[in-house]
Parts: C-alpha cells; sequence; structure tokens
C-alpha cells in the first residue's frame, strides 16, 4: 500500500496523467514535436493553510511556495482591472475574487520557475476549483526554449480581452480550462481520460481561439466569434466548380493602416459564401479582401507605413481547397486543413531537396516517400505525413534476394509500407512497384527516424 502525504482526493494521480496526456497529444497534433508535458496540481486548503502538490515525489515541492499569499496578493493589487469597481456588489465580489484566484495562478507559476528544477521551463496555470476542501490549480509546464521557438504574438491582453498568442498558448490554455471543468464534476479521475480532451477537438478548438484573438486585435472584438468557422467554409468553396484561393485581410475599417481602394455599399457577411468567393476572385497581388470578421466591407491593402508592433493587421490565404493560413507581418501563425490546425513549418531548401537521397533518388519515389522526407527534415513526422492512407512506415534490412546485390546500396535499409490493397505478403513498395522495394542509405534512415 502506497501512502501519500500529499493527500487531497482519492484520483488525483489519475487525474493529473489525464491532463498530462491530453496536453501531449494536443500538441502532438498542432505539429509539436513533445513528449510528456510536465503536468501538477497545486492544492492550497483554506481551513488551515495547507499547500499540496501532485505528484509529491516529483521535482517540486510545497516548500518552494511559501509565502506566495503575499506574493498573491501584490499581483492582485498590480492589476489594473482590480481598481474597477461594478455597482451590482454580486457582480462586484464575483470579478474581484475572480482576480485574485487568477493572481494566485501566476505566482504559481512565478515563484516555481524561480526555482532551480523550473528555471528552463515556462509555466501555465488555469483557474482554481474546490475538491474535498482544496483549491485545485491545474499547472501545465513545457520547456521556455520550446515555446519561445513557435510563432507567437506580443500582445497578451488587448481592451481587456485576453488574447491568445500562438496556437500553442490556445492549446494549452484550452487543456487548461477542461481541466477546471473536470474538477467541477463528481470524483474528478475516476473516468478515463480528461471529458471533451480528444486531441482533434482541442486542436479545433484551439484554432478557434488564436482566429478570435486575431479579429480582436484587428479592433472589432464583436465581430470575433465565428471567424474561423467563417473561413473554413468559405476555404471549401468552389468558383465555377474549381477550388478558389485568394487574400483576406483582418482589420478595422478605421484603421489608419488600412487602405482601401474599393469600398462596399453593402458589407457582404463572411457567411455570404457565394458572394465572397467572387469577390476574392478579384484579389490579387497587392489587393485584398478587407474584413473586419464579421463582414467584408472593401478590397484594399495595408499601408507601407503599418508597424508590424501594432499587431492589427492579418492575413488570411486561402491556399488550396480547405486549406487556409493565418499570417502577420509576413510570419505564419497556423495553417488550418479541414478545421485542423497545425504550426507552419519552414519551406525546405532547395539545398536540402538535392542532398536527399531519398527525394533524388533514381527510382523516383512516391509522394508518400517525399513527404515523409520533407516533414522530417523540418521537424516532425508522423504516420500521417506517410500519404493518406493513414499506414504507418516500417524499417527492416532487406532479405536474400529481397533486391539484386546490384541495386542494394551498401549497409542499406528497406522502407515498405503495408496497404489493404496489396498482394502476396502484404508488402508493397512505398515507391508504388508491385513487388519491388526501394532501398534507403544509412544517411536516409538516419533523416527518417
Amino acid at each position: 500500500m502506497k501512502l501519500i502525504d500529499c493527500f487531497m482526493w482519492e484520483y488525483q494521480h489519475l487525474f493529473r496523467r489525464a491532463v498530462e496526456l491530453t496536453a501531449e497529444h494536443a500538441l502532438q497534433r498542432v505539429g509539436i514535436d513533445i513528449e510528456d508535458p510536465l503536468a501538477l496540481l497545486v492544492g492550497f486548503r483554506p481551513a488551515d493553510g495547507r499547500v499540496c502538490i501532485e505528484p509529491e515525489t516529483g521535482r517540486f515541492t510545497p516548500a518552494m511556495l511559501e509565502g506566495i499569499d503575499d506574493r498573491a496578493k501584490q499581483l492582485y493589487l498590480d492589476d489594473p482591472e482590480s481598481k474597477i469597481m461594478y455597482s451590482a456588489s454580486h457582480l462586484h465580489e464575483l470579478r474581484h475574487e475572480t482576480l485574485r484566484d487568477e493572481a494566485r495562478g501566476r505566482a504559481i507559476g512565478e515563484m516555481l520557475q524561480a526555482t532551480e528544477p523550473g528555471a528552463d521551463l515556462e509555466f501555465f496555470c488555469g483557474r482554481s476549483a474546490l475538491v474535498e476542501g482544496f483549491d485545485i490549480y491545474p499547472v501545465l509546464a513545457m520547456q521556455a526554449e520550446l515555446v519561445a521557438g513557435v510563432p507567437q504574438l506580443q500582445t497578451a491582453v488587448r481592451d481587456r480581452v485576453p488574447i491568445a498568442r500562438s496556437l500553442v498558448h490556445a492549446v494549452v490554455e484550452h487543456v487548461l480550462g477542461l481541466a477546471t471543468q473536470a474538477l467541477h464534476l463528481p470524483e474528478p479521475g475516476m473516468g478515463l481520460g480528461l471529458p471533451g480532451g480528444d486531441a482533434e477537438g482541442v486542436a479545433r478548438s484551439a484554432g478557434e481561439r488564436l482566429a478570435r484573438s486575431a479579429a480582436v486585435l484587428s479592433g472589432e472584438p464583436m465581430g470575433a466569434e465565428g471567424v474561423f468557422r467563417a473561413i473554413g467554409a468559405l476555404a471549401t468553396s468552389r468558383y465555377e466548380g474549381t477550388i478558389g484561393r485568394g487574400n483576406l485581410t483582418l482589420c478595422s475599417h478605421s484603421a489608419a493602416a488600412t487602405e482601401i481602394l474599393v469600398t462596399l455599399k453593402d458589407p457582404v457577411p463572411l457567411r455570404d459564401l457565394r458572394t465572397l468567393r467572387k469577390l476574392l476572385e478579384i484579389s490579387a497581388e497587392g489587393l485584398t479582401v478587407l474584413t473586419d470578421g464579421q463582414h467584408a466591407f472593401g478590397l484594399g491593402r495595408v499601408s507601407q507605413d503599418y508597424t508590424p508592433e501594432d499587431e492589427s493587421h492579418f492575413s488570411v490565404r486561402i491556399v488550396d481547397n480547405g486549406v487556409w493560413q493565418l499570417d502577420h507581418s509576413d510570419r505564419a501563425l497556423m495553417r488550418v486543413e479541414h478545421s485542423i490546425p497545425e504550426i507552419p513549418k519552414p519551406a525546405l531548401e532547395r539545398s536540402e531537396f538535392i542532398e536527399n537521397p531519398v527525394l533524388s533518388s533514381p527510382f523516383r519515389p512516391s509522394l508518400a516517400v517525399i513527404s515523409v522526407s520533407v516533414r522530417k527534415a523540418s521537424g516532425r513526422m508522423s504516420s500521417r505525413a506517410a500519404g493518406r492512407a493513414h499506414t504507418p512506415c516500417r524499417f527492416r534490412r532487406p532479405e536474400s534476394g529481397a533486391v539484386s546485390e546490384a541495386s542494394r546500396p551498401s549497409g542499406g535499409w528497406i522502407v515498405s509500407r503495408r496497404t489493404p490493397r496489396s498482394t502476396g505478403s502484404g508488402n508493397a513498395s512505398i515507391s508504388g512497384a508491385k513487388g519491388g522495394y526501394l532501398g534507403v542509405t544509412p544517411k536516409t534512415r538516419r533523416l527518417l527516424e
């Protein structure tokens, strides 16, 4: 029997692991190569002031949070929102209780990051929930270098509205929100997984959050809801039977950096796909459809005097059927394919393409091999990258007689893909030739692994 000193409730270890796995799978779904992001549960018992951290045998101990009440109080007082008075007493108390709760969450992150084991981590803390007499805060920690390396915005709040700075921030914030909701349920952690925590659902919600933040930053917070879905629907619509492409700019009609060349007499709602698709067809390089996230109000462009630090103008590029990309100042924030967002990957350099033995192979490998190689070279490889059949790639040494000695690379490996349509042993060449195999050199093997 295992004895727990920091006991808060029966299923705390299962709940913490569920939060951890949900974050890991969702981050991997949006293209972040991460394993085991650190999840913590920090509990405060108001009755006697006790502090607990799950896991209790981890790198962080309750002693590291000594003096947290004083720090949380100072953060609350430093928040401009704490100076606002509300005429309705119950609303005033509810709002300020929320601010104090958020201040303690920020204090948790600050104090843990100030410790030696937390020095290279960035901490994210969700809202608390009362479980068995403890105020439980879900916390996620990731390598600070990884977080800093993703495309992101600098603005955290605009007009008192919180901003998702990147797709990673949006994923983490959504997972923490799910964790807080789950803590309000009876016996949190008793069931399997985190309710609502499927990877694709979290990724889609994160994409909505980032697109909504872009609309808020553009100056139209009332038109921010639904912009992600509206652009996705537009990207899947066709113009005269063909796949349409075009550019939109999220911006305010009154912004100084918005150059309106054509003003529409009647603004077009984003849900009017037919009219909006026609507008996209007449947009060209340097001329985009201008929208506030709710209506298209004209055609124009962003002024050359625009200061990127303002973070008020965003570009939406529809590049293929169901595929679109959100950019800011020539920096891609997310790429969305059929409602699933991903972190955009840098294009492969021409020299890398030429030097890659798979891509330059005389065997002329299929797009599945090229997809695997390109994605691995740019920092990501998954089974989804290996063609749309969603079939896994595997490596094995060539069997005797599988390929001729003349065509077998010295010390080479074989890449094969199992496909339901293959015959015989069930193995088909990844290049598509029946019964054949594509030799892969050790250098390519290291690239693919």
